[in-house]
């Protein structure tokens, strides 16, 4: 049985404990604050943006577009934006616990997530849930620009010889970017450069294809070539 000594020295001893722990929470807890500003801040900005487009959407009711067609929702990227650490009350519980119910709520397999900081992360990846990026920030500076600062945060959709591509080009195109890789070297015969010939001009004669390199992309000012481009 520990003495008098012992039991006053581990009281001590978490007490002490609960004190530096009360000031990470208080300091985490300024932190979430002035995160929440920059967001309220930006919101406006947003709102004026939207009201733009509702404008423009109704002044061009007769233009044919692809940014303003209406098309069937068949795939969804969830982006779940948490923290890199705890400390922060319910936020992360809050945020991971929504993402789930969203993802119970629409049909299997027809959502991809975007996770951001290291809870979501860690929360999703023993899930069974589809990935389609991660980004594990330090320091608590997030760079949520699209494409990431980082190219290598930038993952390919597919190896250009998988049997699957074509599936997977249907799915980005409801998306935005298809990013698919491979080398030269891999392609050894007559008959696999007739077919990758026939998937550039299959990919060129969609009149909704713009074709770039990852440099295009991140450029200051990206640049997006017409399908006729080579």
């Amino acid at each position: 049985m520990p003495s008098l000594r012992d039991i006053r020295r581990r009281i001590r001893s978490v007490e002490s404990t609960k004190q530096i722990t009360k000031a990470m929470e208080m300091v985490a807890a300024a932190r979430l604050r002035r995160a929440q500003t920059r967001v309220e801040s930006a919101r406006p900005y947003g709102l004026k943006m939207q009201q733009m487009l509702e404008s423009l959407a109704g002044a061009a009711a007769g233009l044919n577009h692809p940014l303003f067609e209406e098309r069937q929702v068949k795939s969804t990227l969830l982006v779940v934006v948490a923290a890199d650490r705890g400390l922060c009350g319910s936020y992360n519980s809050n945020i991971l616990r929504t993402a789930n119910r969203y993802i119970a709520e629409t049909p299997k397999d027809s959502v991809k997530l975007g996770l951001i900081g290291k809870k979501a992360v860690s929360f999703f990846k023993k899930r069974p849930h589809p990935i389609a990026f991660k980004l594990e920030q330090s320091g608590g500076k997030a760079d949520l620009a699209f494409p990431p600062a980082d190219p290598m945060a930038f993952h390919p959709n597919c190896h250009f010889l998988l049997p699957d591509l074509w599936s997977r080009y249907e799915e980005a195109r409801q998306c935005g970017v298809f990013y698919f890789w491979g080398h030269s070297y891999e392609i050894i015969s007559d008959a696999m450069w007739a077919d990758f010939e026939k998937m550039i001009e299959r990919i060129s004669a969609d009149p909704h294809a713009r074709w770039g390199t990852v440099a295009d992309l991140f450029a200051p000012t990206p640049f997006l070539a017409p399908p006729s481009h080579r």
